[in-house]
């Protein structure tokens, strides 16, 4: 698991630094927009690209965010309980989300066919939905690898 772990850690990050640029990137659109609109004019379509670059951000930062635990967890009463009790609850609680995120991969990459099949695309920039939507499919997915060697963890932590 060790290898495979580093692999998922190191993937993450770098699905976190495109993250990081999507948010430097919609910073920049919005600035651009404030700085030459006045003289010129402003940029068409800004609202459809930021709205989409800020879902493709959000998307891209999940699996790190769970990889450095910064999704919300709330431990109150679990922190009392020994260390193979809650690795117990750990491996628990990891086997549900890996299974509602799998599936929520799944109907996110069926929406996506969907939209991409009715032709769906952005008020006024024209800008197709589905990319961002199948994006959002395979970052779940990602999170479904990270939810896994958390589970693994857990294993190994309950055998100890």
């Amino acid at each position: 698991m060790g290898e495979f772990e580093r692999i998922v850690g190191l993937f993450s990050k770098l699905l976190d630094i495109g993250a990081r640029f999507g948010v430097f990137l919609m910073m920049l659109l919005v600035v651009a927009d404030i700085i030459i609109r006045k003289p010129l004019w402003p940029i068409p379509g800004l609202y459809d690209f930021v709205s989409l670059l800020g879902a493709a951000a959000i998307a891209l930062a999940i699996p790190y965010s769970a990889v450095q635990k910064g999704h919300v967890q709330v431990e109150l009463f679990v922190s009392k309980l020994g260390p193979k009790t809650q690795a117990a609850i750990d491996f628990f609680t990891g086997l549900m989300s890996l299974i509602f995120f799998i599936m929520v991969s799944w109907q996110t990459f069926v929406f996506g066919s969907e939209v991409k099949r009715s032709g769906e695309v952005s008020m006024s920039a024209h800008l197709e939905f589905y990319p961002y939507i199948y994006l959002i499919s395979l970052m779940c997915f990602f999170l479904c690898l990270v939810i896994f060697v958390e589970i693994g963890k857990s294993i190994k932590n309950i055998l100890r």
